[in-house]
């Protein structure tokens, strides 16, 4: 099994600094020896009620998702386990508060979080079991799919965001390995364990930390560490647009450093799919979630949705006037 897994979770690259939590007394009934990726790790057998399965992933948050049984709910699950955050009791309790707020989170597009907690040092949350792909494994393998799916696939997390920010709530991590494309073509957004998840009215800035997430699919004001708001999200969530439909990143450059140095200051390379197909529908949608200045870009992910849908009805009407178009000219020659 390949090191996203099978239940598809975005493996973020692996990091032997921390290590599979096998030796608590969390981690009951012995453990089992598994090597994933050249790293030989033991994987227990049980993590509190949990009846352990398999190694789903290593983030680099740092976590190790697993693949799991709940015997009282009977049903498997993804078990996230990570170190519980550093601080004081009160600003631990503040950190299990806003991740059990996740539990609150029912939509189509959001993966479910059953239960969130904390037992002997590891924080653990258990999540919704889903069998699929990431978007970036999807991108990078070069799936077969159309411009209508790829749009839907968009239009589907930008619905999942949109409810994220009614919540007040922003993301922060919105990228193609934080969307899980499962079996049926639903479209998961994962990732809100982020430790950057945060409701908006907390003030985010960060002049003293270091640079969060992704650098690829940061907005300009995340990368100048100015405070952020839900536009953020919708940035990232062009880019990830863009990468879906054209296989590439539109600030494509050869270190970190170039690519920080085009979203900050230079124009996305125009989508050729868009002049291909003669889509100037999408273009726009590319254009304006792409703006520089926050205040130049869709205001909410619904404003975005919308506008997606004018790209879907494109592709939906247009096969059938050109198919329409073909026969007239067909007639016209036997006339």
């Amino acid at each position: 099994m390949s090191a996203t897994g099978q239940s598809g979770l975005a493996t973020l690259s692996l990091r032997d600094k921390f290590s599979a939590p096998g030796t608590t007394r969390a981690h009951q009934s012995g453990v089992d020896s598994h090597s994933r990726d050249g790293i030989a790790m033991e994987i227990p057998k049980k993590f509190g009620r949990y009846e352990i399965v398999d190694l789903i992933a290593i983030c680099e948050a740092p976590g190790i998702v697993y693949k799991a049984r709940d015997p009282d709910a009977e049903r498997q699950v993804m078990l996230l386990v990570r170190p519980v955050p550093e601080g004081s009791p009160e600003a631990r309790l503040r950190w299990l508060g806003k991740q059990k707020r996740q539990c609150s989170f029912r939509h189509a597009n959001i993966v479910m979080v059953y239960e969130v907690g904390e037992l002997e040092g590891s924080a653990y949350m258990a999540m919704e079991f889903l069998d699929g792909e990431p978007l970036d494994s999807v991108i990078r393998k070069g799936t077969p799919l159309s411009l209508l799916q790829r749009i839907d696939i968009v239009s589907q997390v930008s619905d999942a965001l949109q409810f994220v920010h009614d919540h007040d709530v922003v993301h922060l991590e919105v990228r193609p390995g934080h969307v899980i494309q499962s079996r049926d073509g639903k479209a998961k957004l994962v990732g809100l364990d982020s430790p950057f998840f945060r409701p908006m009215d907390m003030g985010i800035a960060y002049p003293w930390r270091p640079i969060i997430g992704r650098i690829a699919y940061m907005a300009p004001e995340q990368l100048n560490g100015q405070e952020l708001d839900r536009r953020a999200d919708i940035f990232s969530l062009g880019l990830t647009c863009y990468e879906l439909v054209e296989g590439r990143s539109p600030f494509e450059g050869d270190s970190s450093v170039d690519v920080v140095k085009k979203i900050l200051g230079e124009p996305p390379r125009p989508s050729q799919k868009a002049r291909e197909l003669h889509l100037p529908e999408l273009q726009r949608v590319f254009d304006k979630a792409l703006a520089k200045q926050r205040d130049a870009r869709y205001q909410s992910c619904a404003e975005f949705s919308r506008d997606l849908d004018r790209v879907r009805e494109r592709l939906e009407f247009e096969p059938r006037g050109r198919v329409s178009t073909w026969l007239m000219g067909v007639r016209r020659m036997f006339n």
